[in-house]
């Protein structure tokens, strides 16, 4: 299977599964594991829009 990567001209380039594996093996910087957990904004914001369309009562897996 082949996956699609969006690049500057609007172009696809395709990655094979291999090259997408070895990326998340490794992974640059802004992916790494431990930047996604603490308080970010991005976290406030989803929150506030969750918020907005869901009752107190609302249960979330």
């Amino acid at each position: 299977m082949r996956w699609l990567k969006k690049q500057e001209a609007n172009k696809a380039v395709q990655k094979s599964r291999e090259e997408l594996h070895n990326y998340w093996r490794s992974p640059d910087g802004a992916n790494k594991p431990a930047t996604y957990y603490g308080p970010a904004e991005r976290s406030t914001f989803l929150l506030s829009l969750i918020k907005k369309q869901v009752g107190p009562e609302a249960s979330i897996m």
